[in-house]
């Protein structure tokens, strides 16, 4: 999927949740998608891995500004 392969790009590992919100993009619950990776959000709000995940989550919800918002929050948080 998109979700994997932007991970990957990245070089971050998945967690469980990262790979259920990839499950849900995938089935087409765009939705849920994106009410789990809000969760991870609020877990740890200075991980990368999680914008990218939010960020997928808002592509599936045909959101694409916020996406690339978050995944430009993901690549400055990278750098640092």
């Amino acid at each position: 999927s998109l979700f994997l392969f932007v991970i990957s790009l990245a070089g971050m590992s998945q967690t469980g949740v990262q790979t259920d919100v990839a499950q849900l993009i995938k089935q087409g619950e765009g939705a849920k998608a994106l009410e789990k990776a809000e969760a991870l959000m609020q877990s740890d709000p200075d991980l990368p891995e999680n914008y990218l995940t939010r960020g997928m989550a808002f592509l599936a919800m045909k959101e694409p500004a916020k996406a690339l918002k978050d995944f430009n929050k993901a690549d400055s948080l990278k750098l640092n």
